[in-house]
């Protein structure tokens, strides 16, 4: 339920950037990035605060979803830290209204409940920005250390509906668009 809300909130929003607006937008989008990055590697969570979206999900390693609120306060309190935190973005584009990231993530955990501390993981990320003061609204991280947490049938079943409505979704919007322009 949660994810649907989370991509309804995504796709529907009240522009769509334009052609000309794409490169622009990305921009923005890399440098917001960077700058929680940056500031997430310094335990800094003041950039985090400001661009995690409310309505903001997490599908983290550990294989369990997370809303942005809930992100937060692990960090907060501990339960989330890093030592070193950087991102390489292979691709950025745009969706409608949204900026998605994709590209390896490199984690060293720190602090005693963590699994792997210390040690340096290489994970691969998607992240979603929607437009209107570009708030992330959906983060999606996952590497070696997600062999840890095997997947229980139910979560599973949560991922892959959670797929395939993000993919009916996508498709919703986009089908009427390439018929439109004669591509489909």
């Amino acid at each position: 339920m949660g994810a649907t809300l989370l991509l309804s909130s995504c796709a529907t929003g009240p522009a769509r950037i334009t052609q000309s607006e794409s490169a622009n937008a990305i921009e923005q989008v890399v440098a917001l990035n960077e700058r929680m990055v940056k500031s997430l590697s310094r335990g800094d969570l003041s950039v985090l605060e400001r661009v995690m979206a409310p309505e903001a999900r997490v599908n983290g390693p550990n294989n369990k979803v997370a809303t942005g609120h809930q992100i937060l306060e692990r960090f907060r309190n501990g339960a989330l830290a890093h030592s070193e935190y950087d991102r390489k973005i292979e691709e950025a584009y745009v969706s409608g209204d949204v900026v998605v990231l994709m590209g390896e993530e490199v984690v060293v955990m720190r602090g005693s409940n963590q699994a792997n501390v210390g040690e340096k993981m290489r994970r691969r990320f998607t992240s979603a920005w929607r437009k209107n003061n570009w708030a992330m609204a959906a983060n999606c991280s996952a590497g070696d250390e997600c062999r840890q947490y095997p997947l229980t049938e139910l979560a599973a079943r949560r991922k892959l509906k959670f797929w395939r409505q993000a993919t009916q979704l996508l498709n919703a919007r986009t089908v009427p668009i390439l018929r439109k322009s004669g591509i489909e």
